[in-house]
């Protein structure tokens, strides 16, 4: 059994079905996440077709509507001056990092954003595995009450956005929503820190 060829499937398989990335990213991260092994025998574009391929079979209404209802919730949120990232770095300490960079580039610009939620690429490969999906959310000002009333308002924007939150109100706990089935098409969007600044900026424009 060819372990290497299992590895790689696997990691196309979740890079594809995130939706973050196209064909030419995916060989190129997987090149580097495999820079210490000798992938010359296999076709990577191809193994990387047949992935597309099969994520494109899942792209039915009913299963794109998991991640459209998110989004829509982050719009929603960034109108209440909460930045939303999509895709925030590989683990919760990157995700965390973006946001207060974002936080002092926006402030930078007049803007005053109270808070933030995200999830990180991490969060995503569980959602596919899982299908749940965890949040990180928080206030920039370190004051509980606030981090409280930004995680109700999330809270209740997914739910107004028909998706099922579990989440007891305390602010050291992720927000769970579950179900939440990982099926993503891929598009030109901008997602991430950029995507996150852009939204932002158009939605909240200063007089």
């Amino acid at each position: 059994m060819d372990e290497l060829l299992e590895e790689l499937e696997y990691e196309i398989k979740i890079l594809t079905q995130s939706g973050f990335y196209n064909t030419e990213e995916i060989n190129e991260i997987i090149e580097e996440q495999f820079l210490d092994e000798n992938l010359d025998k296999y076709n990577m574009l191809e193994l990387i077709e047949k992935s597309v391929q099969e994520n494109n079979k899942q792209l039915t209404e009913e299963n794109l509507s998991f991640f459209k209802n998110l989004k829509e919730s982050f719009n929603q949120l960034t109108s209440k001056q909460i930045v939303c990232i999509h895709n925030a770095g590989f683990e919760f300490e990157e995700g965390v990092n973006d946001a207060i960079e974002i936080y002092t580039h926006l402030f930078n610009n007049k803007f005053n954003p109270k808070g933030f939620v995200f999830y990180t690429f991490t969060d995503i490969e569980y959602a596919i595995e899982e299908e749940e999906l965890f949040l990180s959310f928080g206030d920039y000002e370190k004051n509980q009450e606030l981090a409280l009333e930004i995680g109700k308002e999330i809270k209740k924007t997914l739910i107004d956005n028909n998706l099922t939150v579990v989440w007891n109100e305390n602010i050291d706990e992720q927000i769970l929503i579950k179900p939440f089935r990982w099926i993503k098409e891929y598009d030109e969007e901008l997602y991430e820190m950029e995507g996150s600044v852009e939204s932002y900026m158009k939605i909240n424009k200063l007089e």
